[in-house]
């Protein structure tokens, strides 16, 4: 049972921190770190966070797969998650990447402090990746379900 955030800029809104992280990590990730949730919210979000961070890679059960965060060069921000076989080769070119054996939603803010761009993109890459669509409906049910299965994380 996850309790609804009611205040900030969620105030009013019904939403509950597995949907929150799914729309707005940045947001969440600043919140957390900023020490915002209380009480059992508090103790919620320290899970969700945990989990957030280390969301398992589909089909990849023998470990062969790698999430590969890329940075756009000139500006320094996230531009794109991809999963790639752990043999290829790193992207090659000017933008950066970062490569983990897990999804990682607090990437973005761990780069660039606050990035709104860079957090869509992120959830974008990871409904895709996680969901099997870009534009997949993250409903509270969906979102609650996902972070309510052990299965999910690692």
């Amino acid at each position: 049972m996850w309790d609804v955030v009611d205040f900030g800029k969620y105030r009013g809104k019904g939403k509950t921190l597995p949907q929150i992280v799914f729309e707005d990590p940045d947001w969440f990730f600043w919140a957390l770190e900023e020490g915002a949730f209380k009480g059992d919210l508090a103790t919620q979000a320290q899970e969700v966070g945990r989990k957030a961070q280390n969301i398992k890679i589909p089909g990849n059960e023998k470990g062969e797969l790698v999430a590969e965060y890329l940075i756009h060069a000139p500006t320094g921000k996230f531009s794109d998650l991809e999963v790639v076989p752990k043999a290829q080769p790193p992207h090659e070119g000017g933008s950066r990447t970062f490569r983990k054996d897990r999804i990682d939603l607090s990437f973005v803010h761990s780069i660039k402090g606050y990035d709104k761009s860079g957090g869509r993109l992120l959830v974008g890459s990871v409904k895709h990746i996680v969901f099997g669509a870009v534009r997949a409906r993250l409903t509270r049910q969906r979102c609650e379900e996902f972070f309510d299965d052990p299965k999910n994380f690692l």
